[in-house]
């Protein structure tokens, strides 16, 4: 992927350039939200999880 990146911006082409990096901003949002998820169950499983306050009405 980088090295994608770095041959569009030497042969100035910009749409190559903006899909590559629209791709790795995907790639990072998607692997972001499955560590968060990740990280979430792993927690709840060793009972470390917050638990929820319930509001005093």
């Amino acid at each position: 992927m980088g090295h994608e990146l770095f041959t569009a911006a030497q042969n100035l082409d910009a749409a190559g350039e903006f899909a590559g990096l629209i791709s790795l901003v995907s790639m990072t949002l998607i692997l972001n939200g499955l560590l968060t998820i990740l990280a979430t169950y792993a927690l709840k499983r060793l009972g470390l999880a917050k638990k929820k306050e319930r509001s005093a009405q």
